[in-house]
């Protein structure tokens, strides 16, 4: 190995073990796709910290579902797996109206990966939130939400618990929410700090003089979660349809 590719693999090394890290999440391969999917139909013009916590509010609610204190339909899901929720009937706009099969650049994924990775590293987003200039209280309300509006979209009253507006979108809560530890539940599942996005592979290839690899990241996934679209909004119900 010669001195430059030697001081390369000493730079990238990190990164993969990183890599493997989020490899390793329980996330799949097609429930990833999905999310990203579903994050670029929702939040793609809100930048990374609008799409991270839209991806969190949706894992927010799959954990909930999987904690096994809720009766299940939880979010009128068909089951507890991420394509459940994002699939439930009447939860996402981009469902019902097409966007979420949209074809999507590379990218646009790899922005929605990155996006996920940091919903998946709770410092890192608290730290990104607080850096917004959000209260301690605000951020906590982002970081339990699982659902979200447009702040134009028809109010339903079961989104009324614990909202908190960031962007275009007012977040919050849900009854169900109220029952389950939201946090611990998301960490044991979903947790993932120092998340390093799918890009890393391209960073190797950089990093190595060569050519990046490009985003490999494309098809619809599978998805699933609970209430009713808001009308006029982007999707993501409150999670209590019937309360």
């Amino acid at each position: 190995m010669n001195r430059q590719l030697a001081a390369c693999a000493v730079l990238v090394a990190p990164l993969l073990v990183a890599d493997r890290a989020v490899a390793q999440a329980p996330l799949s391969a097609a429930d990833q796709r999905l999310l990203q999917r579903l994050v670029l139909a929702e939040a793609g013009g809100e930048g990374e910290l609008g799409m991270a916590l839209v991806a969190r509010s949706v894992l927010n609610r799959v954990a909930i579902a999987q904690e096994g204190d809720v009766a299940p339909g939880t979010y009128l899901a068909r089951n507890a797996t991420l394509s459940g929720m994002v699939y439930a009937r009447n939860q996402y706009q981009p469902v019902s109206d097409g966007s979420l099969d949209r074809p999507r650049s590379a990218a646009d994924l790899a922005r929605a990966a990155r996006a996920i990775a940091l919903a998946q590293d709770t410092a890192r987003l608290r730290a990104a939130l607080r850096a917004q200039g959000l209260s301690t209280a605000e951020v906590d309300r982002l970081l339990r939400a699982t659902g979200f509006r447009t702040r134009g979209a028809y109010h339903d009253p079961s989104q009324a618990y614990d909202r908190q507006n960031f962007g275009n979108h007012v977040f919050n809560a849900d009854r169900f929410s109220r029952r389950v530890d939201v946090t611990g539940a998301f960490e044991e599942r979903f947790g993932r700090p120092g998340a390093v996005s799918a890009g890393v592979v391209g960073a190797l290839g950089e990093a190595l003089g060569g050519e990046a690899a490009g985003d490999t990241t494309d098809g619809p996934a599978t998805g699933g979660a609970a209430e009713p679209v808001a009308r006029g909004g982007s999707g993501g119900g409150s999670g209590d349809r019937k309360s």
